[in-house]
């Protein structure tokens, strides 16, 4: 999972209402993108946004906070990935909306519906405590996806 094309998500809490404003690809060799991304990051990060970045090494740590979905946490000892998995799907179970952009309190914006998880995407197992754990075809999983859990 790790390799496949790099995504930067910006979002906002509108509300009750979490909002996907945009998703954009990085493209180019990580030398060309890396002093643009960390100057975006540094002015974001002074204008008091809380920032999530998706890295094994420590590049951007400055100023965001480091995590990757293939990790664990140490409190719950489960998968990052379950966990936003978790929060992406009571997202959209919360509250009685749904339509293209909107489901529940998620809000993808114009243009990014065609990112959705659906849940016949996702095989999910309880673990030996009861905990969902979700199974996911990785070919069907893009960037833009990953993206949208890392929020």
């Amino acid at each position: 999972m790790l390799g496949r094309e790099q995504v930067q998500a910006t979002a906002v809490f509108d509300n009750d209402l979490l909002v996907i404003v945009k998703l954009e690809k990085i493209s180019g060799p990580f030398g060309m993108w890396k002093k643009k991304l960390k100057r975006e990051l540094k002015i974001k990060h002074e204008e008091g946004f809380h920032l999530l970045v998706k890295e094994c090494g420590d590049d951007f740590s400055e100023y965001a906070h480091k995590i990757l979905l293939e990790d664990a946490d140490p409190t719950e000892r489960r998968g990052y990935m379950n966990i936003a998995f978790d929060h992406y799907f009571n997202l959209i179970r919360i509250g009685g909306t749904s339509d293209g952009n909107q489901q529940g309190c998620l809000v993808l914006n114009e243009g990014l519906e065609r990112h959705w998880f659906r849940e016949q995407m996702v095989n999910v197992v309880p673990d030996d405590r009861g905990r969902y754990c979700y199974d996911i075809g990785h070919s069907k999983f893009s960037g833009y996806q990953r993206a949208i859990l890392g929020v």
